[in-house]
């Protein structure tokens, strides 16, 4: 861990703003290798003063409980927690849900609003929503090339609302996922955003794309468990694929 950062925005039906923003550098474990540097631009040497990471201290709960540097949460906000391609960020730092109910698959009823400030509240829960999928849910790849983060920067036209400095910082990466999910959310609905066009009954993993699962089972069962055993496959495509016989 080298960087860390989140920004906190806060939305009310058409207002939309950024109330806290943080970023640090932590110097790892081991050092910095040249290709990661390729990546994220910081050097062993611009980190060799500061400290380690706190895992323990630094996490959602303590930043939700106005505990560590916000105190703006209020007890019946709801809480989302944003990230691009998040779920590889919370296997790097599994510590940060500590104490945190995370609802990453919320149900029919709660997806039955489209509005961020009229979403369905679980006290004391967080929703997970990752811009990523939420990308490959409502936009065709064909219309934008690829669903990376700077790439969906361009496609909504954010150069026109964000003034961006540094492409290679935590803080830059925060600023666009957040402004990500609102125009998204404002665009076409969280109900689309968590769902979208997915058909669960269709593999959309490049190998067998657009092929229905029955099939895909039949033919290559172990392709089959090896996207589970590498946390590719959601809850719905899970049981949709157990209900059809097969065992994973």
């Amino acid at each position: 861990m080298v960087e860390f950062g989140f920004s906190v925005f806060c939305k009310e039906r058409n207002d939309f703003s950024l109330v806290y923003k943080y970023s640090e550098l932590f110097k790892p474990s081991k050092p910095i290798e040249y290709s990661a540097m390729g990546v994220h631009h910081i050097t062993n040497d611009r980190v060799k003063f500061q400290g380690s990471f706190p895992h323990k201290t630094l996490n959602l709960k303590n930043i939700i409980d106005g505990q560590i540097l916000i105190k703006n949460i209020r007890e019946d906000d709801v809480v989302f927690l944003v990230g691009h391609n998040v779920e590889f960020d919370l296997k790097v730092l599994p510590e940060f849900l500590d104490g945190v109910n995370l609802i990453k698959e919320p149900s029919n009823s709660e997806l039955g609003f489209s509005e961020l400030d009229q979403f369905y509240h679980t006290s004391k829960a967080v929703y997970l929503l990752d811009t990523l999928k939420a990308a490959r849910n409502v936009v065709d790849k064909k219309e934008c090339g690829d669903h990376k983060n700077i790439t969906l920067f361009y496609y909504f036209e954010l150069d026109r609302i964000l003034t961006i400095k540094d492409l290679h910082s935590v803080e830059t990466d925060t600023l666009i996922t957040g402004w990500l999910v609102n125009v998204m959310a404002n665009k076409y609905g969280l109900a689309q955003m968590f769902k979208g066009k997915e058909d669960y009954t269709v593999c959309m993993f490049p190998k067998y794309r657009n092929i229905k699962w029955d099939d895909v089972c039949r033919k290559d069962i172990d392709y089959v468990k090896f996207l589970k055993d590498k946390d590719k496959l959601n809850t719905g495509q899970i049981e949709l694929i157990k209900s059809l016989g097969f065992k994973l």
